[in-house]
């Protein structure tokens, strides 16, 4: 027997599912938002405030899924006049050069033809590339409902393709970096930047979200104060502000399903079982639908759920450097680029994000893509890791690391409670993930709809290609997926 029940229940604290909890409750629907295990970007380790992984925050005056969940939301009040867009986006640093990102495209312009020796156009891209940006926008500005579910919303989708057709016939869209030979350091300008603006494996992804990215950053840089984690919180508070529940300390343990329905989630480790009309899985996947009894599975779906294989893995270590050891002009957000390794190998960017510490101490959060079969789960290999970066560090933007370091710590590991020996934290690795080609605007491995009928994914991998704005369209489009099969009467009628 239910304990209690709720109209949607939200399992987990991604970004986009708390978006979604937000929705929900202002449209009245009785909402649960669940922590159940989620994990925050942020973490406190001896006073210090470190980050699991980097945050490099665009879209909030370009996007339009970003506008108008703030807007329908009224969360400009909500935020305090946050987020902030930083005048010094940027920085570059590379064998040729070292370039501040800041002010007009055509001042960038003038800085990059200084510095790498290569003309740039004022646009920074041509009108073809342009034009592509152009097409996205005008599509996603059309709010199609995606995935269309029913042969109503199908069509409508159609008419909407058909009046967007390169998003149609997405093999019309190109590589938006191809006027820029591979390898050059325009071309490696660009990239780094690019990648760090999308939560997927851009390498392995179609051109589309590549292209937004590229739009989303030509927007400018945002900062929030408290980061990712104050952004998330926020709209946690309009969850309660809408009269909805929030419970942090809840984690599932079972999902019971009933004609292809979930209609029960029991709370692991107590007699408490919650009955939902809607659940949504807004964290990690796999864990979610295990929770679902072998004889109830949709074979398909969960086959599809656990062939999902990250190509990259998200590596980061934060350096905590007394305050004079960061060099003077240093941005907030760096990008080391073209490193060319043993053997002519040219090494992954890395970038760094400068925060402050406690008493006269600096925070430099270093995160870096790392291929999936590069890294083994053992400490002595995550300890090299550390070192590789340690070296491309010194190298490239400090010299004088090892006088200013005070202290590192990697969130991929942790010391044992009981043994007092370091050991690997599966729980703090971010996996990236190549592009799935069905999904249907090709940026995300996995789609918001799932093979069970009230269940739906609205985490950091739906819409994933399309970074930050991702995980607000992610949360719009499984707002009207619920709006549209659990219609609510207005109170005034």
């Amino acid at each position: 027997m239910t304990t209690s029940h709720y109209d949607v229940v939200v399992a987990g604290t991604d970004l986009a599912g708390v978006i979604l909890a937000a929705l929900c409750a202002k449209r009245g629907y009785r909402t649960l938002l669940a922590g159940n295990g989620s994990l925050p970007n942020r973490y406190l380790r001896k006073e210090q405030t470190f980050y699991r992984r980097t945050e490099f925050l665009v879209g909030f005056e370009n996007s339009q899924p970003i506008q108008e969940v703030m807007g329908g939301l009224s969360m400009a009040l909500h935020m305090r006049g946050r987020p902030k867009k930083r005048e010094e986006s940027y920085q570059v640093i590379s064998p040729e050069g070292r370039v501040t990102v800041t002010g007009s495209a055509s001042t960038l312009a003038k800085h990059l033809e200084r510095e790498y020796g290569e003309p740039v156009e004022d646009t920074l891209f041509p009108e073809p590339v342009q034009e592509e940006m152009r097409a996205i926008d005008r599509f996603i500005a059309s709010e199609p409902l995606l995935p269309p579910d029913g042969w109503n919303e199908r069509r409508e989708f159609q008419k909407s393709l058909e009046l967007h057709p390169r998003i149609a016939e997405p093999a019309r869209l190109q590589e938006p970096l191809r006027f820029f030979r591979p390898g050059t350091a325009l071309h490696r300008f660009w990239k780094a930047p690019l990648e760090a603006t999308s939560s997927m494996d851009l390498e392995l992804a179609a051109p589309l979200p590549r292209t937004r990215c590229l739009q989303l950053l030509q927007g400018g840089v945002f900062e929030v104060d408290g980061g990712g984690d104050a952004l998330r919180d926020a709209f946690i508070g309009k969850v309660r502000q809408y009269s909805c529940d929030y419970r942090p300390e809840i984690q599932f343990g079972a999902l019971q399903v009933k004609r292809g329905r979930v209609s029960v989630a029991s709370v692991q480790d107590r007699r408490e079982a919650i009955g939902c009309d809607f659940i949504v899985c807004a964290g990690p996947e796999k864990p979610f639908f295990n929770m679902i009894a072998p004889e109830d599975r949709k074979e398909r779906y969960h086959h599809r759920i656990h062939s999902l294989v990250p190509s990259k893995r998200l590596f980061t270590v934060n350096l905590v450097l007394k305050e004079g050891g960061i060099p003077l002009g240093m941005a907030r957000h760096v990008f080391l680029v073209g490193h060319r390794g043993k053997g002519g190998v040219v090494s992954p960017s890395v970038h760094l994000m400068v925060s402050p510490g406690v008493e006269g101490t600096a925070v430099v959060t270093a995160s870096t893509a790392v291929a999936g079969q590069q890294l083994h789960p053992t400490v002595s290999a995550v300890k090299s890791r550390i070192q590789n970066v340690l070296m491309r560090v010194r190298e490239q933007v400090m010299p004088f690391l090892d006088e200013h370091l005070l202290e590192l710590d990697c969130p991929w590991l942790r010391k044992n409670p009981l043994s007092g020996e370091m050991e690997y934290a599966a729980g703090g690795v971010e996996e990236l993930f190549p592009g799935h080609e069905e999904s249907l605007l090709r940026d995300s491995p996995i789609e918001v709809e799932t093979g069970y009928k009230n269940v739906l994914v609205c985490n950091r991998n739906t819409h994933s290609g399309l970074g930050l704005e991702g995980s607000y369209l992610s949360a719009l489009n499984s707002f009207r997926l619920v709006e549209s099969r659990m219609p609510l009467k207005s109170p005034l009628r």
